[in-house]
């Protein structure tokens, strides 16, 4: 039974529009979050502005909460996104005949028994129009079982597999769609596969330190704000030079 993704196409286009509407309503709700936290820190500095320091340190901390949420709602845009596109490209495929993947034209070998003949790689070509990958292996893979001549018992083993697998829609379009937002590369391929030869870590102290420099960056900021006094601003620039200039992770 072939899916409707015309209907699914629609569905996803309607969670594209919440989800859009939500950012703006974050975005508007971070504004106003922060130019209350900014009036609050104004007021602080007044003689009894203690309690005006603790409400814009409040609304400083539900801004970042804010921003936070936001990157949270922005991944779910993109996952819908990723989700409307795959849908509405597989409905042009069988209405249209358009494929939307790779045509493996980097397979291509003029020396292989038949798979220049017969036009497997390249524009308008079986593996074009089979290609549903989103990783380099997967790619390899593909093209590899169509290099392949394959036995019998192989080929039943494949057919079964991939009945098993056309039956379940949504994993199978979620493993598309995660895949996809993946971006994977031949670069990536290659630094996962020596990446046990790069010697990179991170240390306790690195990361003790990556989370103490910006919060007393911050509070010398505060501090400034209190006091008016310039040398609070010179120890700012001090732990940010201090945060920048320290190695980075690759570096060890």
């Amino acid at each position: 039974m072939i899916p409707d993704y015309s209907e699914r196409s629609k569905r996803y286009k309607e969670s594209v529009g919440q989800i859009n509407k939500r950012l703006q309503l974050i975005g508007w709700s971070r504004l106003l979050v922060l130019i209350i936290s900014g009036i609050l820190f104004y007021y602080s500095r007044s003689e009894s502005g203690i309690p005006f320091l603790i409400g814009g340190i409040v609304f400083l901390g539900f801004f970042v909460f804010l921003v936070n949420y936001h990157f949270r709602v922005k991944r779910k845009l993109q996952v819908a996104s990723t989700y409307l596109w795959l849908n509405e490209s597989e409905h042009r495929f069988l209405t249209e005949a358009l494929p939307y993947y790779e045509d493996g034209k980097e397979f291509l070998d003029t020396k292989h028994p038949y798979s220049f003949d017969i036009d497997l790689f390249g524009p308008h070509s079986l593996f074009e129009h089979l290609n549903r990958t989103s990783t380099v292996i997967g790619s390899e893979k593909l093209a590899g079982s169509l290099l392949q001549i394959k036995s019998k018992e192989s080929l039943k083993g494949s057919q079964e597999a991939i009945s098993e697998v056309a039956e379940d829609l949504e994993w199978r379009q979620a493993f598309q769609v995660y895949a996809k937002l993946g971006k994977d590369t031949q670069e990536i391929r290659n630094y996962i596969e020596h990446w046990q030869d790069s010697h990179q870590s991170i240390s306790v102290i690195s990361t003790i330190l990556a989370f103490i420099f910006p919060a007393l960056g911050l509070t010398s900021m505060i501090f400034l704000w209190q006091t008016s006094q310039v040398y609070w601003f010179n120890v700012g620039v001090i732990l940010y030079c201090l945060l920048y200039t320290s190695p980075s992770p690759r570096d060890s």
